[in-house]
């Protein structure tokens, strides 16, 4: 009967734990993976990523535990977990959250410091394995942080990898010439417009959808990229400044578009002259003598 209730704790454990964590990373992608930014998106939302009531609830059957009422803490951490997954919403997301390779990176570290830790808290007892699981239950929002943190020697080394590989790529196509679109809003269908208009005499290629990081400007010339491309329209985004120098500095744009300068992301610009800095940035990237420049909003 022990067994049956340890191995049900522990499922729901994962099935309340994957919730969070996947959320949490989730919004760590929307960050570009930037511990800063999703440490000031914890901040924000610190009463999210330390819920006083999923706190309370799982503190009750740890005490339980401590006081030796083995069984009756795992029924009641059983039908907390419960109340938790059944009360737990996915917030609405604006852009999908993608399994990357990074994130199943991600995804092998945490099972292997589960494997670390809680394996070696079940040698030693299976209480302390559970009171362990439900203290990563009331911070798996600080988890990704410090999964990531983890992670972050291998990543930088692979994301400068890409970069590279994209600069080299692009400098060897001959006569290739790079169009750079910003802007606070309309950057996306300005992108679709101007690839409209010249697809029709040139071979274009543009980043798709949204891809408006480096990594998703890396990503589309490394593998949508080819030799026979003329012109390649390049969407980029920013929530802080450097972030469109950063693209900039690996896509060399002979042509700007600024679409238009707004209060989007004031959260993080802080102020609407960081917005225009940042925006900006792509014109102070073109040669003296571009292939052209059209800015509007400034």
């Amino acid at each position: 009967m022990q067994n049956i209730l340890i191995g049900l704790n522990f499922i729901l454990f994962l099935i309340f734990f994957y919730k969070r964590a996947r959320e949490g990373l989730h919004i760590l992608q929307l960050e570009n993976y930037y511990n800063d930014r999703y440490r000031v998106w914890m901040k924000r939302y610190i009463k999210k990523v330390l819920s006083i009531k999923t706190i309370i609830l799982l503190v009750i059957p740890i005490v339980l535990l401590i006081l030796n009422f083995t069984l009756p803490a795992m029924i009641v951490n059983i039908f907390v977990y419960g109340i938790l997954i059944a009360t737990s919403k996915r917030s609405k997301e604006k852009k999908a959250f993608v399994v990357t390779s990074r994130i199943r990176r991600m995804y092998l570290t945490y099972l292997l410091l589960f494997l670390a830790i809680v394996g070696t808290a079940i040698f030693a007892s299976e209480k302390v394995a559970l009171i362990i699981a439900n203290i990563f239950s009331m911070v798996a929002y600080i988890f990704v942080y410090l999964v990531n943190l983890i992670n972050r020697p291998v990543e930088k080394s692979i994301r400068k990898s890409y970069c590279i590989k994209a600069s080299k790529k692009l400098k060897e196509i001959q006569n290739l010439k790079v169009i750079g679109i910003t802007g606070s809003y309309g950057k996306t269908s300005t992108k679709y417009a101007v690839n409209t208009i010249l697809s029709q005499k040139f071979n274009t290629l543009m980043t798709p959808e949204s891809y408006n990081t480096t990594m998703g400007v890396v990503r589309t010339i490394n593998e949508k990229l080819t030799s026979t491309h003329q012109l390649f329209i390049c969407e980029m985004g920013a929530k802080y400044v450097g972030d469109i120098k950063e693209i900039c500095d690996i896509v060399k744009p002979e042509c700007g578009i600024v679409t238009a300068i707004g209060p989007q992301h004031l959260d993080t610009f802080k102020s609407l002259d960081n917005v225009r800095k940042t925006k900006l940035e792509l014109l102070d990237a073109l040669p003296q003598k571009g292939f052209g420049i059209c800015e509007l909003g400034r």
